[in-house]
């Protein structure tokens, strides 16, 4: 199938910067994420808008313009101190662009932003491209700074104003968590990535660089890349270079950058071995393509703490061991995780170092360019979420989870290749199957860039580690769940990105329908009512609305971390109670067509009878268990509104006892086996807590059920009386 997705410009993005001079770092920071931006998102045209002081303003824009020929530059009062008067200017522009979104690099800009657009009175949304802690770094290392005074509130305002937020790593999340009481989930981590053009070094081109610095094959170098920031080297650093100098007379020790009176000390400490060298950007790869191992041994400071050097980086990509502080942002976890290097500490200075060999560089290069270089998935899906979220709804990510389904996939997946909307994306995940379903998805699909296949690590996890697996790989802000034998409406996808573009809600419901062969053989549909206490529904076991019917956005489903995965049954019923016991937005959309299709079959589940019973048996008990507690640990619940949710899930248990005596009514059940599920699941722990004085009722209601009346037509209207 032909496909012409985004092919149309619908968005306007800015990726703001202030007051930066043009350097080969904002090339790769900046410069290298709009071309990407706009590679990932071509519907979306992101432009990079650069505030240049006017002292140095025409130099700057040289050199911007002849790197990114489509680059707005603009010129912006001079000096720190006058940041706000930026604010006026910055407002009229954005009144004559009228952008959709605008990410802003470091708080400064994206305080800018923030104070623009509502001068402006505009509504286009702001990403804060959180580079470090601005605010703990001037504390730390520049106290003089004319931003000094200002930095803590600006950086708040960053941090806790924007609408989506970019973090180098997680101890910055942490740190944001700390500082300025962030607690939300409105962030994507993307750490400081390569440039683009960063390749690294070739083996002839480094055995050249070897050979002119006199390094012969016995010695060991070290390299030590710094931008000349006082962070980046302290007397931490210096403790063990000259450590390692001392103790082995084989190893050489290349600095890429400025000479420093520090440096010139250890040149004379160590005639002969060392090297500093300040580089232009296209020579570095090979420099350290020559180098064994990659120095970054820091302070323990806030700064350090936060950070993602991007040297890190091309350490990495260079095939570098890494010698790394402990607790260096998220990176010295990762050396130690993965083999690629050591977390240095004064007690294990005295580590052996060897040469690196080429297996060593090739597992390292491979692991480094995986996880940090734009052309890879690992940067790109972040980049893309992050466009996603800031210009929402223009596309659906459609997470369809799959065991042993080959008599229906075939007519799931066509129902989502006939959308009358291109603009959607599915993740087929499968869980193990044993029979040639997943060979035919992948004949439908038919090598459509769409479509993306992946599998759960174990064989049949469930298809709640499935839609995890799926949903944290989606690109897009709003996602979809299907199962493989269900199908959609061929409005579905288009429909709901209509509706969802003028709501505020996490959580979207739309009616559905039901079929047994094809849609239209069965006029039963699901369409829940707005009056309807939806909650109270979920907890007896009484569904107004299925996972399918469900359109989330992805900040809500990481605020609830996804499907629980030790639930071998009723997952739907747990997110959809979760959601809604911790206060979702959500919206039942009423007047609308049905635009999903659920199957009903007698061949639609992939377990044997007993096994199917017991695993609702169990789920049962972990569901209600973990209802109780959510229940209990709200504080804000009256005493009365408690009373009646733990009420209301006592359905739960009913109705999975009823279906037991159904089956064991069919003879899918042995009388032991009814008798085990039975007496097993109304003596857990958790029944004593939610029926208290009706445990009786519990006991009247189980011998009715022994007695056969789980057959009389309108039996389970009974129950309602036990709820009550």
């Amino acid at each position: 199938m032909g496909s012409n997705l985004n092919r149309n410009v619908v968005s306007l993005c800015y990726y703001f910067t202030w007051g930066e001079p043009w350097s080969p770092v904002l090339q790769g920071q900046a410069g290298d994420v709009v071309s990407l931006l706009n590679e990932l998102r071509p519907d979306v045209s992101t432009k990079l808008l650069c505030g240049i002081s006017l002292r140095q303003f025409f130099l700057n824009r040289k050199r911007i313009k002849a790197a990114i020929p489509s680059a707005c530059v603009v010129p912006v009062y001079p000096g720190n101190k006058n940041w706000a008067r930026n604010v006026r200017w910055l407002s009229w522009y954005f009144l004559l662009k009228r952008p959709h979104a605008v990410i802003c690099r470091g708080s400064v800009a994206t305080t800018l932003a923030l104070r623009a657009r509502a001068i402006a009175g505009l509504s286009f949304r702001i990403c804060y491209d959180g580079r470090g802690a601005r605010s703990a770094e001037i504390e730390e290392y520049s106290p003089s700074d004319p931003l000094a005074l200002e930095m803590e509130a600006i950086e708040n305002e960053a941090v806790n104003l924007s609408d989506w937020r970019i973090a180098v790593s997680q101890s910055l999340v942490d740190h944001w968590s700390s500082r300025f009481s962030y607690s939300g989930s409105a962030h994507t981590i993307i750490p400081s990535s390569l440039a683009r053009d960063f390749e690294g070094g070739r083996t002839q081109e480094s055995q050249k660089v070897r050979a002119s610095f006199q390094w012969t094959k016995d010695n060991i170098i070290i390299a030590h890349a710094s931008g000349g920031a006082s962070w980046q080297h302290g007397s931490k650093t210096f403790m063990a270079i000259q450590y390692w100098l001392e103790r082995y007379n084989n190893v050489c020790l290349l600095i890429l950058s400025k000479p420093t009176e520090e440096f010139d000390q250890l040149s004379d400490m160590f005639p002969g071995r060392i090297v500093v060298t300040q580089a232009p950007h296209n020579e570095v790869p090979n420099l350290l393509g020559a180098c064994d191992y990659g120095l970054l041994v820091r302070e323990p400071t806030v700064t350090n703490r936060v950070a993602s050097p991007v040297k890190f980086a091309e350490y990495l990509a260079c095939g570098l061991k890494v010698l790394i502080s402990p607790h260096l942002g998220d990176f010295s976890s990762m050396v130690s995780e993965n083999n690629l290097g050591y977390v240095i500490t004064e007690a294990t200075l005295d580590i052996l170092l060897t040469r690196t060999t080429p297996q060593e560089k090739v597992h390292i290069r491979s692991f480094g360019l995986t996880r940090f270089s734009k052309k890879e998935d690992f940067i790109r899906s972040r980049y893309t979420f992050v466009i996603s979220n800031l210009v929402q709804a223009t596309m659906t990510s459609i997470v369809i989870s799959n065991l042993n389904k080959h008599l229906f996939v075939e007519d799931c997946l066509r129902s989502v290749l006939e959308q009358d909307s291109e603009n959607w994306e599915v993740i087929f995940i499968d869980d193990g199957s044993t029979d040639n379903s997943l060979e035919l998805a992948h004949v439908i699909a038919a090598g459509d860039p769409r479509f993306r296949f992946m599998h759960t690590s174990a064989d049949n996890r469930g298809a709640n580690a499935a839609r995890n697996i799926g949903w944290r790989a989606a690109k897009y802000a709003r996602i979809m769940f299907l199962d493989s034998d269900d199908l959609l409406a061929p409005h579905c996808v288009s429909g709901r990105m209509s509706l969802s573009e003028s709501s505020s809600s996490d959580l979207l419901i739309f009616p559905s329908g039901t079929f047994f062969i094809k849609p239209g053989d069965n006029l039963m549909e699901w369409r829940p009512r707005r009056q309807d206490p939806h909650l109270l529904l979920f907890l007896r076991h009484t569904l107004p609305w299925n996972i399918s019917a469900s359109y989330w956005t992805r900040s809500i489903l990481e605020r609830l971390g996804g499907f629980s995965e030790s639930l071998p049954r009723l997952q739907d019923v747990d997110l959809h109670a979760r959601a809604l016991l911790v206060g979702t937005p959500y919206q039942v959309i009423k007047n609308a067509k049905a635009d999903f299709y659920y199957r009903i079959a007698k061949n639609r589940d992939t377990f044997g009878t007993a096994e199917l019973c017991k695993r609702y048996m169990i789920a049962c008990e972990v569901f209600s268990t973990s209802m109780i507690r959510l229940i209990e640990e709200r504080a804000d619940l009256s005493t009365a509104l408690r009373k009646r949710y733990l009420r209301a899930l006592r359905g739960t248990t009913l109705a999975i006892l009823f279906r037991l005596a159904q089956e064991y009514a069919r003879g899918g059940l042995e009388e032991s086996q009814w008798r085990d599920l039975r007496e097993r699941l109304s003596s857990s722990q958790y029944i004593v807590r939610i029926f208290g004085r009706r445990l009786s009722a519990l006991y009247l209601y189980n011998i009715m059920l022994r007695l056969g009346m789980a057959r009389m037509r309108g039996f389970m209207r009974i129950s309602q009386f036990f709820i009550s």
